[in-house]
């Protein structure tokens, strides 16, 4: 299909390493299950991350992201779900911050960014001249003020 995104793998892939760490597909079924408010079988995951061909080919639920990755512990389908200038900027964000963050912390490294260019704008205001250049001329036959 055009423009369709197989998020299967990722969906296995996030499986997998929250098996790795002790969660079951059971376990996280039923933790979806609470936080959706509606069922979620393992068979439904495992619908979902099937990469195999297969004529039962079903769709992950936009509506059920948020609680994929929050129970799961994993970002990485969240992300892959975003078109591509969305994953760029996202990247530039975390490049900014050194790691993943909140919001609240990309906002506050981002006005530490502005204060220290502003700070450094004033100094150039204030110091126009280049270090280690005076701008009063010492030479034999001018006058010192």
């Amino acid at each position: 299909m055009k423009g369709a995104t197989d998020i299967a793998p990722t969906v296995k892939i996030s499986l997998r390493r929250c098996q790795r760490s002790g969660k079951t597909r059971e376990q996280v079924a039923h933790e979806m299950s609470d936080y959706l408010g509606q069922r979620v079988t393992v068979s439904m995951l495992n619908d979902f991350s099937r990469t195999t061909l297969s004529p039962r080919k079903v769709r992950f639920p936009l509506s059920w992201l948020r609680a994929f990755s929050h129970i799961t512990g994993s970002d990485e389908l969240a992300i892959e779900s975003l078109p591509d200038h969305l994953q760029v900027a996202l990247a530039v964000g975390e490049g900014v911050l050194g790691t993943p963050g909140t919001v609240e912390q990309a906002i506050a490294h981002l006005k530490k960014l502005q204060m220290q260019r502003e700070r450094k704008e004033a100094r150039r205001a204030i110091l126009p001249h280049k270090k280690g250049k005076s701008r009063i001329n010492y030479s034999k036959g001018a006058a010192r003020e």
